[in-house]
């Protein structure tokens, strides 16, 4: 029996110490809210059109190396080996009896070298091969650009669209609340059927915009899910005393500055106007004379030719000048040259419509911000103005209809006032964007607002 009261006391003090580790666990592990930082790190991982970005960036190096390749010299080596059977069955217009046969072997080993001594094309090649490394270059960073900013906005939408459910429960319940009430004061004769009508109405109102809510995060937490490229938590909602901002700088005009320096779209234009020049300027060069180095070394072993041994080597230069190919290299830089006047207009193009962006942006910036203050104003004196008209209605001097009418104007406050701070944010992040300025810092800012760890 000593033996089973110590296994017994030992089985105790095991599940204590193992209850007691399991809630050191629970405490030790912190449930926290994904926050946006980490949603658009993730979304950098799978986002397919950076990856792509990626690929045809390292394919762009590749290219840039073969023409590099191309000033360097060329070396070949060749070899022939076999062996030769001769039959001959007429000698000096005779025909022989027995035809004469012979079995020999023959070797052929040559080696060649070129290198270019002058080919003007060569340069024009590697400078547009460098030209469209830095295209790829700035497509990957407009790539990047863009992924932060879908993703953030969807995640901006994902919370927008919680709140908008939230508001829109709290009406359903206040409508569910009120048509109680009602229904309660006419029975005690205080209250009227049109009364009851108007509650209810207003009650499956609220029902049915709690529905459309419900798709509506349903729907952007869809999206959010396919920019990630998986599951998501609880995401970190906005702070009601986030400090919102005017952008800095403070301008439209400075804005657009920062644009002209920093804008991939701006300068992916540029840089393909150039690229055109570029090879407007080969093609022209195709017109110019080509001289080329070559040597040799030969070793043929033939005995088919009076048992032939012989090695030779030599070097030459190469001189080639095109005098008349049917009018193609016209005809490719005439082409050329009307590419590169588009992609000069199309660089004008991109040129307005950025600046069409920046200045759109940054008045919704600043009319959000107008509309924040205004609209706090409004949720607060409609709020204080339902309490009152509510306890009005508990002494019998506001009607039902009264009520609800200012729980409408309420909650239509309450929502006009969250989707102003959120279209803040949306336009923030655009207009960042529009100026080529968005980077992962930008959303570690908008982070703290959202009250998430940095």
């Amino acid at each position: 029996m000593p033996g089973r009261r110590k296994l017994t006391r030992i089985w105790r003090v095991t599940s204590q110490l193992i209850s007691r580790s399991l809630l050191f666990l629970s405490i030790a592990t912190p449930c926290y809210a994904e926050n946006i930082v980490e949603i658009v790190e993730l979304s950098l991982v799978n986002e397919t059109g950076l990856l792509q970005a990626q690929e045809l960036r390292d394919a762009s190096k590749a290219a840039r190396r073969q023409t590099l390749g191309e000033f360097f010299p060329e070396i070949r080596l060749y070899g022939e080996m076999g062996n030769y059977e001769q039959k001959v069955s007429r000698l000096n217009n005779l025909p022989l009896t027995d035809p004469l046969t012979s079995a020999t072997e023959g070797q052929l080993y040559r080696l060649e070298a070129s290198v270019p001594l002058f080919d003007t094309t060569l340069f024009a090649k590697y400078s547009i091969a460098d030209l469209k490394v830095t295209r790829s270059n700035l497509e990957g960073l407009m790539a990047k650009q863009e992924a932060i900013l879908h993703s953030a906005l969807a995640y901006i939408r994902v919370i927008q669209h919680t709140e908008r459910l939230n508001l829109s429960r709290i009406h359903k319940n206040s409508a569910s609340e009120q048509l109680d009430h009602t229904n309660q004061r006419l029975k005690l004769g205080l209250s009227s059927k049109a009364d009851v009508l108007e509650a209810t109405a207003r009650h499956d109102t609220a029902v049915a915009e709690e529905l459309l809510a419900e798709t509506e995060l349903s729907i952007s937490r869809e999206n959010l899910k396919r920019i990630v490229g998986q599951e998501f938590g609880t995401l970190s909602p906005l702070k009601d005393n986030a400090p919102l901002l005017p952008p800095n700088p403070a301008s439209a005009d400075s804005w657009i500055e920062l644009a002209n320096k920093s804008s991939p779209k701006l300068a992916i234009a540029e840089m393909e106007h150039r690229i055109l020049k570029a090879e407007t300027s080969m093609h022209r060069r195709a017109h110019l004379p080509k001289i080329h180095l070559k040597a040799y070394a030969e070793k043929v072993e033939d005995e088919r030719v009076f048992g032939r041994h012989s090695e030779d080597s030599g070097a030459l230069v190469e001189f080639s000048l095109p005098l008349y190919e049917g009018g193609k290299t016209s005809a490719r830089t005439t082409e050329t040259v009307h590419k590169a006047i588009a992609a000069k207009h199309q660089r004008e193009s991109m040129q307005r419509q950025v600046e069409n962006e920046i200045r759109d942006n940054f008045m919704r910036t600043l009319a959000a911000l107008s509309h924040i203050k205004a609209l706090r104003q409004a949720k607060e004196s409609t709020t204080k103005a339902h309490n009152s008209i509510k306890a009005g209605f508990r002494v019998g001097s506001r009607s039902a209809v009264d009520v609800l009418n200012s729980l409408k104007e309420m909650l239509k406050a309450q929502k006009a006032y969250a989707n102003a701070r959120y279209e803040y944010i949306e336009n923030l992040l655009k207009l960042k964007a529009a100026s080529g300025k968005l980077a992962i810092d930008d959303i570690v800012s908008i982070n703290r607002w959202l009250g998430g760890d940095s």
